[in-house]
């Protein structure tokens, strides 16, 4: 058994509660159903699913387009091109999805790039600069360990 909410315009489920002693403490808000069913308890955030009243199961939201890193976090290297104002192109692969962005870089990442030792399929740190989505940094390379 599962409780869930969901909204009623599209059905994205909003929350739920596998607990059956918790059941009922999800909060009712304006636009969204609360149900108890007898359906498989999902495996991942609740966005990844609508519900569907009719049946009472739980599918796949075909429209999920997950939210990008928006923490630090490291990534491989794509590609280092000198000439642009972001120079180093950058891959990372969360929830499924992959993710590649150009980024700034330090100073530091540019002596290891001109010296041979930054070069594709490397790990490098990515940090947001004031928490801007649109403005990564590339700060450091990653030692591979495994």
């Amino acid at each position: 058994m599962i409780e869930i909410r969901y909204r009623n315009d599209n059905h994205r489920i909003t929350a739920w509660c596998k607990d059956s002693l918790q059941f009922g403490n999800l909060a009712q808000r304006e636009g969204e159903t609360i149900a108890i069913w007898d359906a498989q308890i999902p495996a991942v955030r609740s966005d990844h699913y609508i519900a569907d009243p009719e049946t009472q199961t739980i599918e796949a939201n075909p429209s999920y387009q997950p939210i990008a890193p928006q923490t630090v976090y490291w990534a491989e290297v794509i590609a280092f091109d000198p000439q642009r104002v972001r120079p180093l192109q950058v891959r990372r692969t969360w929830e499924g999805y992959v993710y590649e962005a150009w980024v700034y870089v330090t100073e530091n990442l540019v002596d290891l790039y001109q010296s041979g030792e930054l070069e594709a399929g490397d790990y490098v740190i990515v940090l947001f600069v004031d928490d801007e989505l649109d403005q990564r940094l590339a700060t450091q390379k990653v030692y591979r360990s495994w």
